[in-house]
C-alpha cells in the first residue's frame, strides 16, 4: 500500500489532536507535490525520502507564517517542523504494522 494513501487515510484522525489540526491539509498537500516532484521511492533511497520530507516541511512551514501573519492563529515554525516530522513518522509506523500484519502485500513509497 502506498505512504500517500496511509496518510491520506489517518489524516482525518490525525488532525483531531490539538496542535496537529490547522497544518494537516498542508502537510497533505506537500506530500503529493513532493510525490509529483520526486516520485516514488521503489528503493527505499534515503536521499529521496530525505527529499521529500525536507520538501514538505519547507511547504508547511511556509503555511504556518502565512496563517501567522494573519493574526489569527500562532503556529510556532519549530513546532510545525517537528508535527511534519512526527506525522512522517506515524506513517511510516502504521505502514509498517499494516505489510508485517499483510505480508502479501506489497509497500510502495
Amino acid at each position: 500500500m502506498k505512504w500517500l494513501s496511509f496518510l491520506q487515510m489517518l489524516a482525518p484522525a490525525l488532525a483531531l489532536i490539538p496542535g496537529f489540526g490547522p497544518i494537516i491539509p498542508f502537510i497533505v498537500a506537500g506530500a503529493m507535490d513532493a510525490e509529483a516532484l520526486h516520485g516514488s521511492n521503489p528503493t527505499n533511497d534515503p536521499a529521496i525520502d530525505a527529499a521529500k520530507h525536507d520538501h514538505v516541511v519547507a511547504l508547511v512551514t511556509d503555511a504556518a507564517s502565512a496563517l501567522n501573519a494573519t493574526g489569527k492563529i500562532t503556529l510556532p515554525p519549530a513546532l510545525v517542523s517537528s508535527v511534519t516530522t512526527s506525522v512522517f513518522k506515524t506513517i511510516d509506523d502504521v505502514q509498517q504494522v499494516f505489510l508485517a500484519n499483510h505480508p502479501s502485500t506489497v509497500a510502495v513509497p
